[in-house]
């Protein structure tokens, strides 16, 4: 079995939930909630604030994720915005430590370009 890479938990303005009704399911919306939110109600983002932490893994977290005891773990607080500047969602997203590194791209960004070294023959 192949351990989880994350944990993900999101958080909507209950006004969002009465107009919305799909937001108070607990099931994936296939075309993405924020489309979703563009087509029920004309809820439109406009940018996101990510605010990154590291921090020990706790016990649900460490079962979930089958990590050690002191493991550590990212949390990634992402908060989405309208364009007036109000905050439309909350999204809170744990990954293990071990097997993920975090880059963050907003907007248009071009391809990262990598000059990686060629393998060596270790023969």
């Amino acid at each position: 079995m192949v351990p989880p890479m994350y944990l993900q938990t999101s958080f909507y303005p209950m006004e969002f939930a009465m107009r919305a009704p799909r937001l108070l399911m607990a099931e994936d919306i296939p075309q993405g909630v924020m489309s979703y939110l563009e087509e029920a109600e004309g809820i439109k983002q406009a940018g996101y604030r990510d605010w990154v932490t590291a921090r020990t893994a706790d016990g649900n977290e460490r079962a979930f994720f089958c990590i050690e005891h002191d493991a550590r773990v990212f949390e990634i607080f992402r908060t989405a915005f309208d364009a007036a500047g109000l905050p439309l969602r909350v999204t809170v997203t744990v990954f293990p430590e071990d097997r993920n590194q975090v880059i963050i791209n907003a907007g248009k960004v071009p391809e990262p370009q990598y000059d990686l070294p060629e393998p060596q023959d270790l023969a």
